[in-house]
């Protein structure tokens, strides 16, 4: 039997986070390339920030975590936590809701906001 033990696991997990922060580096710098060329050496600061902020709501899936981290790309790193924006705090706060779910509301949300800013 195979036995893994807890630094092991560290290790290893600390391997994939990197290799998350890289692929999200990489695509984001498609998708934004003035937002993520201006951030210049804070660039993995940013996204790892954004990481963290999304574990903390209980966003956990690589999916969900790739749509939150583009989200503060959106409204800035700590969105949820300026008064316009209490939404969005509320939506990361509702313990009923799964992970993806709160990012659907969240980008559903985004969208009107946008729209509204455009009328």
């Amino acid at each position: 039997m195979l036995c893994i033990r807890a630094e092991q696991m560290r290790v290893f997990q600390a391997v994939m986070r990197d290799r998350f922060v890289e692929k999200m580096m990489s695509l984001l710098a498609e998708l934004w390339p003035t937002q993520t060329a201006q951030m210049e050496g804070g660039y993995r600061r940013f996204i790892e920030s954004a990481i963290n902020r999304a574990f903390s709501y209980g966003i956990d899936t690589e999916a969900s975590v790739a749509r939150f981290i583009n989200l503060c790309l959106v409204w800035g790193l700590d969105f949820e936590m300026r008064p316009e924006h209490a939404w969005a705090l509320r939506i990361l706060r509702d313990s009923n809701l799964r992970s993806a779910l709160k990012v659907d509301e969240l980008a559903s949300r985004t969208k009107q906001e946008l729209a509204q800013r455009r009328a």
